[in-house]
């Protein structure tokens, strides 16, 4: 895989080994200056949870999958955070109507009541910069309706640990970066014009994550 992604850039690789002495792999590409070079900089000082004390921090996880609740419990667990989990979006609504959480990570689809459903009932003093929503789908009318609601934090899952602690650090010192990515993402050009085909190579050792990703694209 990373041989046939080097030649495809017009590079090389390559492997220097020795016995007893070990081994080097590495590749060679030429790529321009990227203009962005700021922007990236200013994303790589965004709060991360290196610097965030989590121990006075309540968060509320709203997801209809039980496996995804323990997955995002676990993820926090070791933070020092005090999290609450609840499975229905109008268990939800009651919760955030009697508490105040500093962080809400909001499942997008749920089967009584979905994220943008309990947004729409939440006053408007309870949504926004403290909510970061969790969607299993990256379409642009989730990223346009997101933007209505000035998020936290708009992610697509699976999420990694770090990606998840991240957006609440974030989030808690008062950044968004999850919804700052989605805004960008809408201004980007279109990888293809109407009418140009497109090649794409998918890279995935999982058969699973292989056959999930075609059915997206078919």
């Amino acid at each position: 895989i990373c041989k046939l992604l080097v030649e495809m850039m017009d590079g090389d690789i390559g492997l220097d080994s020795e016995r007893g002495e070990g081994s080097k792999f590495w590749f060679e590409v030429e790529l321009p200056y990227s203009e962005s070079a700021d922007e990236v900089e200013e994303y790589s000082r965004r709060p991360s949870f290196d610097d965030v004390d989590f121990a006075d921090v309540s968060i509320l996880i709203v997801d209809d999958n039980e496996t995804n609740r323990e997955i995002l419990e676990g993820y926090l667990e070791n933070t020092e955070a005090a999290t609450e989990t609840v499975s229905r979006g109008q268990e939800a609504f009651e919760r955030i109507e009697e508490n105040e959480y500093d962080v809400v990570l909001l499942d997008k689809r749920m089967p009584d009541m979905d994220g943008f459903d309990l947004l729409d009932e939440l006053p408007d003093d309870s949504v926004g910069q403290s909510i970061v929503m969790l969607s299993s789908d990256g379409l642009d009318t989730t990223q346009r309706r997101a933007e209505d609601f000035d998020l936290g934090g708009l992610f697509v899952k699976p999420l990694s640990r770090r990606q998840l602690i991240d957006a609440v650090a974030s989030v808690v010192e008062g950044e968004s970066p999850g919804q700052k990515r989605t805004k960008k993402r809408g201004e980007q050009r279109a990888l293809t014009t109407p009418g140009q085909s497109m090649s794409l190579l998918l890279a995935e050792d999982n058969a699973n994550n292989r056959l999930v990703v075609n059915a997206y694209l078919e």
